[in-house]
């Protein structure tokens, strides 16, 4: 899935769409995890994927997980499908198995 941020100056993309087709036609991303991505946009929507960035879901405690749909608020990824508070260094990510 794909999430703008609200300043339009971040892409933050996931490798997750629906459980029902990963399951389908990604069974190792079911399996492993899913990932969350960060692609900076700049000044003329130049894109290029910040390469400090990346929320691995198949690592997290209790994982794996896939990550679908998020929502970004000032500074707080939070995927919209279920809650579940984990804290990741600065980025506070909730989540559902």
């Amino acid at each position: 899935m794909l999430q703008l941020s609200l300043d339009g100056k971040r892409l933050y993309v996931t490798t997750s769409l629906y459980r029902k087709w990963d399951e389908q036609f990604y069974p190792n991303l079911v399996k492993n995890g899913a990932v969350m991505l960060q692609v900076d946009i700049g000044n003329g929507g130049k894109m290029v994927l910040n390469e400090n960035f990346l929320v691995d879901f198949g690592i997290l405690e209790g994982g794996p997980y896939l990550a679908h749909e998020c929502a970004i608020l000032v500074g707080i990824v939070l995927p919209t499908s279920g809650y579940r508070p984990a804290p990741l260094k600065q980025v506070r990510i909730y989540f559902k198995k």
